[in-house]
């Protein structure tokens, strides 16, 4: 059975991609693929627009360069229609003859054949780029390397049949050939990073996701409200227990996206517009008076959050208590505590009443 490979160090023949293609998270790796073949498919255009004019002004060019910029049109069409997002691997293996293998191949037919007419050289690029990001190091590397190596064959060729200064069409083909090189270095650790942020952006924000259900879950289970307002009254947040305080009926409840809407929330407003210039929490005691509807008591504490932490952005987070159930709470507490008290109470009573009962029982027995 097949693993995950581990992680790669930058130097390592692993590609950037490698461990991603096989996870759920692949549209990152489909918008690059779709971008190279969009890429490839505009130059096989470009260069089979340009042969074909160029046979059409001067009949001197060989109908041999309009067929090879068809059939890499042809080929870059195929695989912008049915191609599926792969990754090359780390070897020259099909997928890369498929991909790369035809640009070098088409490009380095074009360089051959036109001669010094048109240079074909800065197209050699694009493959490079492709083996780069969609393959390992070592395939890059490997790429820049026979695209070095047909560059200057080309050139030998080209000087053998032309006879022009040797040195410096050599020194430039070698130039080209260590800017390949370098594009290749640099595209592969710029994807690697690339990858690898993206991949520590996910983790986080599945550990930002998870710790967010949790909150929710652990705000909407508080037996009290809690109410998250901006500095304008536009409520941002409110569990249930916030929302059976504040509402009576289904219309209150949709209109609970605004403090401004009910002319019963305007304490709760007021409260929230003092706590922000302070910058400190507040506590106060208001009545939530709803036409028709009887006053209801609440306890409103206030805890106002920190601008720095939001991106400029102030919030106010409100806690609600029903006076009802805090005077109930502290009604059991007087009770439970005379409870208490009482108990302690007839234990002290009850030990020297047992004393004197059991000296009386002695007393008797005098008699």
């Amino acid at each position: 059975m097949a693993t995950q490979p581990p992680e790669r160090s930058w130097f390592d023949p692993a590609a950037p991609w490698a461990a991603e293609i096989h996870t759920d998270d692949t549209r990152e790796f489909s918008r690059i693929w779709q971008g190279f073949m969009t890429a490839r498919f505009t130059l096989g255009l470009v260069l089979l627009a340009l042969q074909v004019t160029l046979l059409a002004t001067g009949p001197q060019n060989s109908k041999w360069l309009v067929a090879i910029s068809l059939a890499y049109f042809a080929s870059t069409l195929t695989s912008g229609l049915f191609g599926k997002p792969l990754f090359l691997g780390d070897s020259f293996n099909r997928h890369w003859i498929r991909l790369v293998g035809v640009d070098v191949l088409a490009f380095s037919s074009l360089q051959v054949l036109q001669a010094s007419q048109v240079n074909y050289t800065p197209l050699f690029a694009l493959p490079i780029l492709l083996a780069s990001v969609l393959g390992s190091l070592r395939l890059a590397l490997g790429t820049a390397a026979g695209v070095t190596m047909l560059l200057l064959v080309s050139t030998w060729l080209t000087l053998v049949a032309g006879g022009t200064e040797a040195t410096l069409s050599l020194l430039q083909a070698a130039l080209t050939g260590v800017g390949y090189f370098a594009i290749a270095l640099l595209a592969n650790q710029l994807s690697s990073r690339l990858s690898s942020e993206g991949k520590r952006a996910r983790t986080s924000q599945a550990a930002v996701n998870l710790q967010r259900q949790v909150n929710e879950l652990v705000i909407g289970s508080l037996p009290d409200g809690v109410l998250i307002v901006d500095s304008n009254g536009a409520v941002r947040a409110a569990n249930p227990a916030a929302l059976k305080l504040l509402t009576s009926t289904p219309e209150q409840r949709s209109r609970l996206t605004d403090l401004r809407l009910e002319p019963g929330w305007q304490p709760l407003l007021q409260l929230t517009h003092a706590s922000f210039p302070l910058g400190m929490g507040q506590e106060d005691d208001i009545t939530i008076h709803h036409e028709g509807q009887g006053p209801r008591r609440i306890h409103v504490s206030t805890r106002p959050t920190n601008p720095q932490d939001l991106g400029g952005e102030s919030l106010c987070v409100l806690f609600l208590q029903d006076q009802r159930e805090l005077e109930a709470r502290m009604r059991t507490e007087k009770l439970a505590s005379m409870g208490r008290m009482s108990t302690a109470v007839a234990h002290e009573i009850r030990n020297p009443l047992a004393a004197i009962s059991q000296a009386n029982a002695l007393l008797d027995e005098d008699l």
